[in-house]
């Protein structure tokens, strides 16, 4: 082979090898640059509950062991969102961490009361979950403080607004299954929302047909009342189909909430 075209050949590798570097040096970049980039932050949500979430109903000695884990609930919220469980109102910052989740909150002070509803009324929205007869498994005896909230506490401040938690008289208006929107929720035993009989309230609530639901709009902000808090135990929506949509409603329901817009109808109205 002439010695030209060696040298051609010569150079043509050399050339490529060049390419070749070029294009593993680009990748190597790539792929430094993505796994430094930081991820993307979830955004805080404040859960206000007698229920214990993050550890259950684990003793000291569980949780050092790390024999404790968070309730499927709070891990489920979890994907999406940075739960920070909270047990004043001091640590809930502006309007602008909305929603606030509340599930059965422990007693609340009047002035904790007013505060909250300060808070949803400067433009804050709330999800409360709140039961009139809960039936949340617990291994702890009766009367152990450490139990969460048998009834609901929060009926001044559901008076205020115009509504009140009952439990239905007749055993056949309960709800025993509901749809809200596309999803399927199985509540136990729960009670139901009414109309308080007392002076002006002071918010403008709607209450579902079935009165699972009610939504109450407060001042600036807005807040979305269910009467069961059973229906978000893991065994009411991880078992069938049925039930498998509570969670994935409630994903939703957090979403549509950090907007600053009414609550879609389609999120707690009745189907059709």
């Amino acid at each position: 082979m002439p010695l030209s075209q060696i040298g051609l050949s010569g150079r043509r590798l050399w050339i490529g090898l060049g390419v070749l570097a070029v294009i593993i040096a680009v990748l190597l970049l790539l792929n430094t640059t993505a796994r430094d980039s930081p991820k993307p932050l979830r955004p805080l949500l404040p859960i206000m509950s007698s229920i214990k979430l993050q550890w259950g109903e684990a003793t000291m000695e569980d949780i050092v062991a790390g024999k404790a884990e968070p309730s499927p609930l709070l891990e489920r919220l979890s994907k999406h969102n940075k739960p920070i469980l909270i047990d004043d109102f001091q640590k809930l910052g502006g309007v602008e961490t909305r929603p606030l989740l509340l599930i059965q909150p422990r007693a609340l002070a009047p002035r904790e009361l007013v505060q909250l509803d300060r808070w949803i009324r400067n433009g804050g929205g709330a999800i409360i979950f709140a039961d009139p007869a809960l039936d949340w498994p617990s291994d702890l005896p009766l009367g152990d403080t450490r139990r969460p909230l048998f009834t609901s506490l929060l009926t001044p401040m559901f008076r205020h607004w115009g509504v009140e938690l009952a439990l239905p008289v007749a055993e056949d208006v309960s709800v025993e299954a509901a749809t809200i929107g596309d999803h399927r929720v199985a509540p136990k035993s729960p009670g139901i929302w009414l109309r308080a009989e007392n002076g002006k309230p002071s918010a403008s609530c709607r209450i579902r047909t079935d009165e699972l639901v009610a939504l109450c709009r407060v001042g600036k902000g807005q807040a979305l009342l269910i009467a069961d808090v059973d229906l978000l135990h893991e065994d009411r929506w991880t078992d069938n189909a049925l039930r498998a949509g509570t969670v994935g409603w409630l994903e939703e329901v957090i979403v549509a909430m950090r907007s600053k817009g009414p609550l879609p109808d389609r999120l707690w109205e009745n189907a059709g």
